[in-house]
């Protein structure tokens, strides 16, 4: 429940993150206290970071689009015009999920390896028009390629 106490355990059969398009409501506490028990028992929430920016989550990992990767960690780094804006854009989890297409450009892409370390989860969502599958294959052999190593 949302008071702590009956968190199940994880194994390997469980999630340890839900994706979350938008965060609750501030005023939602129970539906805040009940995400905040979840992740005290190892489950977190992926959110995106334009609504985490607009309505922040403690420790929920921000989600951003790889053509705004380079951009939104400029911003954590300090590299930006408004460092203090980078922690609520990008939360306070210190951890980042990325979505890929797998219609980048070669370009984008070297900018995914480069940033590799800072990434700790890919989001593989294709739009309609291609396939799944040959999207996918086309973005894991170019990360192989260049010696990316996907979280």
């Amino acid at each position: 429940g949302a008071d702590g106490e009956a968190i199940p355990l994880k194994d390997v059969a469980t999630s340890d993150a839900l994706l979350l398009r938008e965060p609750p409501a501030p005023d939602d506490e129970y539906s805040r206290a009940t995400l905040a028990a979840l992740a005290k028992g190892g489950l977190h929430c992926i959110v995106p970071a334009a609504a985490l920016a607009a309505n922040p989550l403690p420790g929920a990992v921000a989600l951003v689009e790889l053509a705004d990767l380079e951009a939104k960690l400029l911003l954590r780094t300090g590299g930006g015009a408004d460092g203090g804006a980078a922690t609520s854009a990008l939360g306070d989890s210190g951890r980042l999920a990325v979505t890929v297409r797998g219609d980048e450009s070669d370009e984008q892409l070297a900018t995914l390896c480069a940033r590799e370390a800072e990434v700790d989860l890919l989001l593989v969502e294709t739009p309609e028009r291609l396939s799944r599958l040959h999207a996918s294959r086309r973005l894991f052999n170019t990360l192989k390629e260049r010696r990316g190593d996907p979280p």
